[in-house]
């Protein structure tokens, strides 16, 4: 049976305290993820999450690739990276709007996400994501898409992941 044709190459690495990983997966045309390869190498340079020498990272996380590249056949340009260090926070921001009974805009929905982005205090952290997880309808009814529904007071939850900023500026220069 032929090999189903792979459209879109995704490449994940993790680097850890213990172990870098990598895979190379692609989407084939069918829809479906096809390992093509991986790659693992002993973590040099992580302690306890943070990178305490950016050369040794370094090189384990380019040996790591190249293998999961050799097993691949393929070379990779992008890759998604995974790193538990820079202490890590996570918060949900809570904002509410009085709508007067109104029928719910598009342009009200956009209002309130601006002013919930607005309304996430770093902290001298680097906001990793801000996404809204829930909409509300008069302080109590959450609902998916508020969009055209009547309501006294719209709100939204927004997910929020904080990290310290030198430890990504440091995996940043470790990965490029």
């Amino acid at each position: 049976m032929p090999q189903p044709k792979v459209e879109k190459l995704i490449t994940a690495v993790d680097i850890g305290s213990w172990k870098v990983s990598a895979l190379i997966a692609g989407r084939t045309d069918t829809g479906e993820l096809a390992i093509l390869g991986t790659g693992q190498r002993e973590s040099r340079g992580v302690r306890r999450g943070f990178i305490a020498d950016m050369e040794r990272t370094e090189l384990a996380v380019r040996e790591t690739v190249e293998q999961a590249e050799r097993v691949a056949g393929t070379n990779i340009e992008d890759v998604w990276v995974s790193f538990s260090g820079g202490s890590l926070v996570s918060d949900v921001v809570t904002v509410e709007r009085d709508m007067g009974g109104y029928r719910v805009e598009q342009a009200d929905i956009d209002d309130l996400l601006t002013t919930g982005q607005q309304g996430i205090d770093p902290d001298g952290r680097i906001v990793l994501h801000a996404q809204p997880t829930c909409f509300t309808i008069n302080g109590k009814v959450p609902v998916k898409k508020p969009l055209g529904m009547h309501a006294d007071l719209l709100g939204v939850d927004i997910h929020v992941v904080l990290a310290d900023g030198a430890p990504l500026a440091n995996l940043d220069l470790c990965v490029r």
